[in-house]
């Protein structure tokens, strides 16, 4: 028995021995086992952050703790700093509290630098912050506005306050009302007290003009009140006269026109908030009457109204639009397209009817070539025989005259411009004058450009070849104008130019406008440069008229008529003067 006894308990304890060195021998696996739970553990506890929220705004002068945006969890040695990131790290002040302040406008980033009682690494998180200065508005009475500190400090969350009683809440919750004639700040009631948030300034009412003027006799008229809306509840407007004579109230808002003559109005305006406020404006009133039946207008001319009666302050519209003509700012009726209407004046309120004729006066060119003892008149397009009129006159009477017709007598070698006023419309005709010999040799070379002619500097004296020397050579000495020699072969473009020169006939040794040119002028160009020759001179035109030059052209192999181009041109020459 007590073998057995024995034998038993020694197997007991060798078994304990047994399971002992089991788990020593398996503690490794156990351990590796343990490591991933831990790991996660340790993952799941670091994707816990701190903050509950990452950004605030808020408005100069305000502040607030980080602590309110921070969670509950076990954390030690909190350290709160402006990044170095910051987009302007002095808009705010922060100090070791985690209380920051808005200094100015700006945006910043706070570093709040922690570590967890359960893990002793130091964790790192941002906080942005923006900080708004303070909005300033402009508002007339009635208006409602949106304060952009609504999107920071919601009105139905806080409290706002306002300097003066004529700004309010709306009754949306969400806008201001403009509900007096005071400007005013309104505030935010924060933690650090009242923050400014906003400055408006109200426009007071007026009237939208300070002089009215009102036909007599016509309907009882509410003058128009600018920078004021009227807001339900409001008590009306009172108007009241300075001269009853003149005008009186129709009813406690209107106004009627009694007699010609001038007063003062006044209106009384009482804002929702009890102010009150008193705006004045003269008060003409006229007595407009046409002079006329119908008026006559060129397109894109003015002529004035033929009304009586209206006074320097009077309004004039067309009753409606009108594709023939509008009433300008300054109260004269434009032509805007040719046609007759029949149109309605509204002048101060009273209506006049009024017959409209749009003419669109028009003269074929620009320029008007003549020379010393011409005549020539001068014939538009587009008006109407029966009712346009049309004036003429000369800028320079020296150089040419012309009749109330339009008859232009050319008097002396020069330039000058016709000023035509026809139904309203200016038109301006440069007159170029010329000698009569230096006109024939123009109007020749024109003539010339119409013929079958070719370029060719060998058979430059042939008939129907030219160059351009021998084209200005050979058509001058048809008229008694030889530049040196009466015969024989022409000389070059530069030896013209030379012989100008020497005989004072040079008239500017540049390109110069058109419009200072005659017909028979001759025009020196310099392409290449230095030639060897004069002015290193390579080509010559005549001027024609009308902004025109003719010429012997190589490229297009024949004699041509172009428009006067300055560029290049180094001697400008009048042969006969």
């Amino acid at each position: 028995m007590n073998i057995k006894r024995k034998q038993r308990k020694h197997s007991v304890r060798t078994g304990e021995k047994t399971g002992l060195a089991v788990c020593r021998r398996y503690a490794w696996l156990f351990f590796l086992l343990l490591l991933p739970i831990a790991a996660i553990y340790q993952v799941a506890n670091a994707d816990e952050t701190l903050l509950t929220s990452t950004k605030h705004s808020f408005f100069v002068g305000d502040s607030f703790l980080l602590s309110d945006y921070l969670t509950t969890q076990d954390v030690t040695e909190i350290q709160y700093n402006i990044s170095e990131s910051s987009e302007d790290s002095e808009c705010i002040t922060l100090d070791t509290t985690g209380k920051v302040t808005a200094v100015r406008e700006g945006s910043a980033v706070i570093t709040i630098e922690y570590k967890r009682s359960s893990d002793l690494q130091t964790t790192t998180e941002s906080f942005s912050v923006t900080v708004y200065e303070p909005e300033t508005l402009t508002a007339s009475y009635g208006a409602q506005l949106y304060l952009s500190t609504f999107d920071v400090y919601d009105p139905s969350e806080y409290t706002y306050v306002y300097s003066q009683n004529s700004i309010a809440l709306a009754d949306d919750g969400f806008s201001v009302l403009v509900q007096g004639f005071q400007s005013a700040s309104v505030y935010v009631q924060g933690t650090a007290g009242d923050i400014l948030v906003a400055e408006i300034t109200v426009i007071k009412p007026e009237f939208s003009q300070a002089k009215i003027a009102r036909a007599v006799g016509t309907d009882a008229y509410s003058p128009e009140i600018s920078n004021y809306k009227a807001i339900d509840g409001d008590t009306a407007v009172v108007y009241s006269i300075e001269n009853e004579a003149v005008a009186v109230t129709a009813s406690q808002s209107a106004i009627s026109a009694k007699a010609v003559g001038t007063t003062t109005v006044y209106a009384l305006i009482t804002a929702k908030n009890g102010e009150q406020l008193t705006i004045s404006a003269k008060f003409k009133v006229t007595d407009p009457q046409l002079t006329k039946s119908y008026v006559v207008v060129a397109v894109g001319g003015k002529q004035a109204l033929p009304v009586s009666g209206m006074s320097s302050i009077s309004t004039c519209e067309l009753s409606e639009s009108s594709s023939y003509a509008y009433i300008t700012s300054k109260n004269k009726i434009q032509g805007s397209a040719q046609g007759t209407a029949s149109l309605t004046l509204v002048i101060d309120g009273r209506s006049l009817k009024l017959k409209v004729i749009v003419t669109n006066p028009q003269y074929s060119s620009v320029t008007i070539p003549m020379y010393k003892g011409m005549s020539k008149t001068m014939k538009l397009s587009g008006i109407n025989k029966k009712y346009s009129t049309v004036s003429f006159t000369s800028a320079n009477k020296k150089v040419a005259t012309v009749t109330k017709n339009g008859k232009i007598k050319a008097k002396k070698i020069g330039v000058t411009r016709v000023k035509v006023k026809a139904d309203g419309k200016n038109i301006t005709v440069c007159v170029q004058i010329a000698a009569k010999k230096a006109y024939q040799a123009s109007r020749k070379e024109i003539a010339i450009s119409k013929q079958k002619t070719q370029y060719s500097q060998v058979k430059r004296m042939q008939k129907g070849y030219y160059d351009c020397s021998s084209l200005v050579t050979r058509v001058y000495r048809q008229f008694g104008v030889y530049f040196g020699s009466k015969t024989g072969w022409a000389p070059t473009a530069a030896d013209i130019g030379k012989w100008c020169a020497s005989n004072h006939k040079v008239i500017a040794r540049k390109g110069v406008s058109y419009t200072k040119l005659v017909p028979g002028d001759l025009l020196f160009y310099s392409y290449s440069g230095s030639n060897g020759r004069y002015l290193n001179i390579d080509h010559v035109d005549m001027y024609v008229g009308e902004g025109q030059v003719v010429s012997a052209s190589s490229s297009r192999n024949k004699v041509v008529v172009n428009y006067y181009y300055s560029g290049s041109v180094v001697l400008v020459a009048r042969p006969v003067r």
